[in-house]
């Protein structure tokens, strides 16, 4: 009955140090879900586990012989905890780095994005002052069409003229020409009758002569 107190003393102590432990663990995990709050479902579970494990300490502290395996489950349990807190430690350095990496990245798509609009904002000063050098180009062949189609207005009159000028031209050269092949035969009977009348000539010529040497 001694040894069986002493054991239960021993295991109060030990169930007292479990408790402990237990204790701390639930702090440190509030801790790390404190820092980690995208792993507070973790917590709640393992936070409800601890509380079986506490209910179930209450319980088994007049069960000697379930003493033992309650603290195999405790020391799997703080193992578990140790190694959830080393996994969530590692993951938010790993955020950090992370995060570090984006607000780089995020500054330097900033800094280009600021020097994309000051070139956006230079091409479009440049397209204004082009836009207005091919509105001016534009009024200027504006002015000259409309001087062009003056000028084809007034060669297209003279044209005309020129047209009916010719047509005058070409009526007169053709009365010319007529008149001229009239004077022409005229020209040819008044050579041939010059000719006629020179042969008469001769032949009255010769016949007075012929007259004269007979007296």
């Amino acid at each position: 009955h001694e040894l069986n107190d002493s054991a239960k003393r021993a295991l109060t102590q030990e169930n007292a140090m479990l408790q402990e432990s237990i204790e701390a663990l639930k702090e440190e995990l509030s801790k790390k879900t404190l820092e980690n709050q995208e792993l507070l479902s973790c917590k709640h579970d393992l936070s409800d586990l601890l509380s079986k494990a506490q209910d179930d300490k209450r319980t088994l502290e007049n069960e000697l012989a379930a003493v033992s395996h309650a603290k195999e489950v405790l020391s799997s349990s703080f193992k578990t905890c140790s190694s959830d807190s080393e996994m969530l430690t590692k993951e938010r350095t790993e955020l950090q780095d992370e995060c570090q990496k984006l607000s780089r990245e995020v500054a330097i798509m900033k800094e280009n994005l600021t020097m994309e609009k000051e070139a956006r904002k230079l091409d479009k000063e440049s397209f204004l002052l082009e836009h207005m050098k091919l509105q001016s180009n534009i009024s200027c062949l504006e002015k000259e069409i409309k001087e062009l189609r003056e000028q084809n207005k007034e060669l297209l009159t003279e044209k005309e003229l020129l047209v009916q000028e010719k047509e005058k031209s070409e009526t007169k050269l053709a009365e010319i020409s007529k008149e001229r092949e009239t004077l022409s035969a005229e020209t040819k009977e008044l050579t041939s009758s010059i000719k006629q009348l020179e042969s008469d000539f001769i032949s009255l010529s010769k016949s007075k002569a012929e007259l004269q040497d007979l007296h």
